[in-house]
């Protein structure tokens, strides 16, 4: 495996942890017993491995994807992992995404947010 496709599958992996972290953030029940397995896993050791790696991000310009962009800076702090973003209207998303996924090696576009 080339370095570009293992750089590649890192950052889908990394976009897929950290999809996954939230998810499970928001579903973990909040008590005594469950202290000690948040003491053990943070998003920084989580992240460890990508800390430093950047990911790009499409998203539309709607109230959803600007509250998500809004946390971008908060999960960079916590991960090391920078995001770049790019919003494209839905109009002309579906072209950019058929382009950025078909016509080259290396897509542009790590994380994709689209309903």
């Amino acid at each position: 495996m080339n370095a570009r496709r293992l750089l590649h599958l890192a950052r889908r992996l990394c976009t897929a942890c950290a999809a996954a972290a939230l998810a499970l953030a928001a579903l973990a029940p909040a008590g005594a017993a469950d202290s000690a397995a948040k003491a053990a896993w943070s998003y920084a050791k989580a992240a460890q491995p990508y800390r430093g790696v950047t990911i790009t991000a499409s998203f539309l310009p709607r109230p959803g994807y600007e509250a998500a962009i809004a946390l971008i800076p908060e999960f960079e702090r916590l991960t090391g992992i920078r995001v770049k973003w790019e919003s494209i209207y839905y109009e002309k998303l579906r072209e950019a995404l058929v382009l950025d996924f078909t016509s080259s090696a290396q897509p542009k576009f790590d994380v994709v947010l689209i309903d």
